[in-house]
C-alpha cells in the first residue's frame, strides 16, 4: 500500500529530478512481483485521472464545478470498465483463486454485519470476533479444510461499515473526495505551476488511495495510514497559497484545542505501548512454546495477557500450555477468559470441550 503512495509522489518529484525514476522503477517492479493487484489498479486510476486532467486543462479555458463532477465520474466509469475487462479476461483463473473467493465472502459478511448494526457497527477491531456467525458455507468449509478465515474484510469501506457503521464510511469517503476535489481545483484554477503540479499529485494520490481502499486495508495499515494522514496536512498547507491568515481568535482556539489533545495523545501512546509490549511477550511465549519450554512460555503468555487484557490470543495460548502440562484447572480458567473475549473462537470452543472431557476422565 505504501508503494502506491511512493510511486505517485515519485511521478511528481520526477518533474524536477529525473533520477527519481530509477527508484520508482524498483518500487514498481516490487509492486508487480508481489502481485498486488489492487495497487496496480489504483495506479491505473491515478494515471487516467492525471492524463484526463492534463488534456482537459490544455483544451478548455474555463472549468465549471459541473465539469469537475463529470470528470470525476468519467474516471470512475473508466476504472470500472478496466476492472471488468480484467475480470472477464481472467475469469477461469479468478474463479479458482481461493484467496479472491475468500475475500469476496468477507465482503458479503461485512455487508450483512453492516445491515445488522448500520449506525454504530459492531465495534472497532471486532470484525474477527463478530463475523463468525455471518460466515458463508464456503467460509465454513474453508475453515474446516484449511483452518483459514478472514481476520478482517479486505476492503476499508466494508470493514468500516461492519465495525464502525455507515456514518464512519461516509466520513472516510468525504475525507478522500474532498482531497481529490481540492487537488483538482488547484490544478485547474491556480496561477502557480508548482502548486498546479502539486494539486494534480494530491488528486491522483488520494484517488489511488480510494481505489486501493476498495480492495485492501491501506488506511488500517499503520505505515500507509500514517503517511496518508501526514500528506493530507502537507497538501492542505502547500495548496493554500497566499490565503488570508485566520483571525487571532481562531488561532487561539486552535492552540487551545491542541493543548487539550496533549493528555489524550499521552494516554493513547501509553495504551499502545502496553499493546506493543504485550505483542513482544506473546511472540516470546510462542517461541518458548516451540522450544517446549512450557513454564517460560506460560509466564510470557501471562505477561502478554496483562499488557493487553482485551486480546484473547494470550489467554488461549496459556490454556493450551496449561492443558499440555496437565493443569486442567488452570486450563479451564484460561479458556473461559479467552471465550469471554472471543465467544465464537472455534478452536477455543473445541479445546474447552477437550478440557471438560479430560476433567471428567480424571475425576
Amino acid at each position: 500500500h505504501v508503494l502506491v503512495i511512493a510511486l505517485v509522489l515519485s511521478a511528481y518529484m520526477a518533474t524536477r529530478k529525473r533520477w527519481i525514476l530509477l527508484i520508482a522503477a524498483l518500487n514498481a517492479q516490487h509492486l508487480f512481483m508481489t502481485q498486488h493487484r489492487a495497487g496496480l489498479l489504483a495506479l491505473a486510476g491515478a494515471s487516467i485521472l492525471g492524463i484526463a486532467a492534463w488534456i482537459t486543462r490544455t483544451r478548455a479555458r474555463s472549468i465549471s464545478p459541473l465539469f469537475f463532477a463529470s470528470c470525476f465520474t468519467a474516471v470512475g466509469v473508466m476504472i470500472g470498465c478496466v476492472l471488468c475487462a480484467i475480470l472477464l479476461s481472467n475469469k477461469s483463473s479468478l474463479m479458482s483463486d481461493g484467496s479472491l473467493i475468500l475475500r469476496a465472502n468477507s465482503y458479503y459478511d461485512a455487508a450483512q454485519m453492516a445491515v445488522a448494526h448500520p449506525i454504530l457497527g459492531h465495534g472497532t477491531g471486532t470484525y474477527e470476533i463478530a463475523s463468525v456467525p455471518y460466515w458463508t458455507p464456503f467460509e465454513q468449509e474453508n475453515f474446516v479444510r484449511a483452518s483459514r478465515y478472514n481476520a478482517h474484510a479486505h476492503s476499508e469501506y466494508f470493514n468500516l461499515a461492519a465495525e464502525s457503521g455507515m456514518p464512519a464510511v461516509f466520513l472516510y469517503v468525504v475525507f478522500l473526495v474532498s482531497l481529490i476535489l481540492r487537488g483538482l481545483n488547484t490544478y485547474f484554477r491556480d496561477d502557480s505551476d508548482d502548486r498546479r503540479r502539486l494539486g494534480l499529485t494530491c488528486a491522483a494520490l488520494y484517488l489511488a488511495f480510494a481505489i486501493d481502499s476498495g480492495f485492501g486495508f491501506n488506511w488500517r495499515a499503520p505505515v500507509s495510514g500514517a503517511v496518508a494522514s501526514l500528506l493530507a496536512g502537507c497538501f492542505e498547507g502547500a495548496l493554500r497559497g497566499n490565503a488570508t491568515p485566520p483571525p487571532k481568535t481562531g488561532v487561539r482556539l486552535a492552540h487551545a484545542g491542541l493543548f487539550a489533545l496533549i493528555p489524550i495523545s499521552i494516554a493513547a501512546a501509553w495504551i499502545e505501548l502496553g499493546s506493543f509490549r504485550s505483542q513482544v511477550h506473546l511472540l516470546r511465549g510462542l517461541g518458548a512454546k516451540e522450544a517446549q519450554a512450557y513454564s517460560a512460555s506460560l509466564t510470557e503468555f501471562e505477561r502478554s495477557s496483562r499488557g493487553a487484557p482485551w486480546n484473547w490470543v494470550p489467554a488461549y495460548e496459556a490454556a493450551r500450555i496449561s492443558m499440555a502440562s496437565g493443569d486442567l484447572t488452570r486450563a479451564q480458567s484460561w479458556i473461559e477468559k479467552a471465550l469471554a473475549l472471543h465467544p465464537h473462537h472455534i478452536p477455543a470452543l473445541i479445546d474447552q470441550a477437550r478440557i471438560a472431557f479430560a476433567r471428567i476422565a480424571t475425576s
